[in-house]
């Protein structure tokens, strides 16, 4: 009996979970800007970086001409997060130069600054990751230590 009521309940969570994703969907139709990053945080620090990638870029595409510094630092930032330090690195070099040649209000750079900021911390991130750098000397003391065979404790 209590595997059949926790089968029911199993179902029940799947299929109101379906009705979400697809209400979902249809909402995103008429989501603004916003709203998409919104959901790409939320994915993003549920660790599906992936989609949060795949919807920013959804969102370049539905809203053209609107690539503003916020939504390049995020797909860079989960581009990093995806193990792509590469293609990560390229947007937030993207940051900074948008940044510096765009004209934006002064309340925009205001704002924008602190991305400009995060992307250094990144690059430098990623620079560090690059060149292999070992904050606990893990490398060094497996250099000092000397391989010995295991001693033979059985009785012959």
């Amino acid at each position: 009996m209590k595997k059949i009521l926790l089968l029911l309940i199993i179902a029940a969570l799947s299929i109101s979970s379906c009705k979400t994703m697809k209400k979902t969907e249809a909402e995103r139709a008429t989501w603004d800007i916003e709203n998409y990053i919104l959901e790409a945080q939320r994915l993003s620090n549920r660790g599906k970086y992936s989609k949060a990638i795949e919807l920013l870029e959804s969102l370049v595409v539905k809203f053209p001409g609107q690539e503003t510094v916020t939504i390049k630092y995020l797909i860079g930032f989960n581009l990093y997060q995806a193990k792509r330090p590469e293609e990560a690195k390229s947007y937030f070099d993207a940051v900074k130069s948008m940044f510096e040649t765009e004209n934006f209000s002064e309340a925009e750079r205001a704002d924008y600054q602190k991305f400009v900021i995060l992307s250094d911390v990144m690059l430098a991130k990623i620079a560090e990751d690059s060149t292999g750098f070992d904050p606990y000397h893990i490398k060094e003391d497996q250099k000092d230590k000397k391989i010995r065979p295991k001693k033979d404790t059985r009785n012959n």
